[in-house]
């Protein structure tokens, strides 16, 4: 952490415009906000009109403060990334004609990838699928055979060419892949993709 007690005694900024015009900068600490490879973004600054003396712990908060400035930075540049990978994904499944879908082992409870809703003649914005309803989508002696693999070795890996029926009855021929994702020790859920090839 910088500080400058008083500025007017400090030769660095006595002729300043921010210290002998408004706003009369008299005080001054600031604290680094750097994040890693990117060095330094800027500094978190506490100014006063009035000159003043600082304490240890004063330096250590405005420290800290610095800090979970950073954290809130990064976490937004994070999500951004994050929006851009997603936009990114969804472009290529578009062009690819393929979606992909992951299903809770606990809950089976399921999501989709938009694309994956058009695959199957679904409205992306529509309301998520049941296991039992993703299955009513399929040709019945594909669906048949899901629900067998399903009670004798669900959640084994899976490559294998299934016939999806969409509701105006349209049959599109799909690629689906499945494998697991492990918690410690144990299955957590499915996730695969589903490619249109028709």
């Amino acid at each position: 952490v910088f500080v400058v007690e008083d500025t007017l005694l400090d030769p660095r900024f006595a002729d300043s415009p921010l210290i002998v015009g408004p706003p009369h900068v008299r005080f001054y600490a600031g604290a680094p906000l750097t994040a890693g490879e990117a060095g330094a973004l800027g500094t978190l600054c506490v100014i006063s009109p009035e000159p003043r003396a600082v304490s240890d712990h004063e330096r250590q908060c405005l420290a800290d403060l610095a800090e979970l400035v950073m954290a809130s930075i990064e976490r937004r540049l994070d999500a951004i990334e994050l929006e851009r990978r997603v936009s990114a994904l969804t472009l290529a499944e578009e062009i690819g004609e393929v979606g992909h879908w992951r299903m809770d082992l606990h809950t089976q409870e399921i999501e989709w990838s938009r694309q994956l809703y058009r695959i199957h003649g679904l409205d992306p914005g529509g309301e998520r699928p049941t296991l039992e309803r993703g299955l009513e989508l399929y040709h019945p002696e594909d669906a048949q055979w899901l629900r067998d693999y399903m009670a004798e070795q669900f959640g084994e890996p899976l490559r294998r060419t299934f016939r999806v029926v969409r509701p105006d009855g349209e049959i599109r021929y799909c690629e689906f892949v499945s494998q697991r994702d492990f918690d410690p020790g144990s299955p957590r859920s499915i996730f695969g993709s589903l490619l249109d090839f028709t």
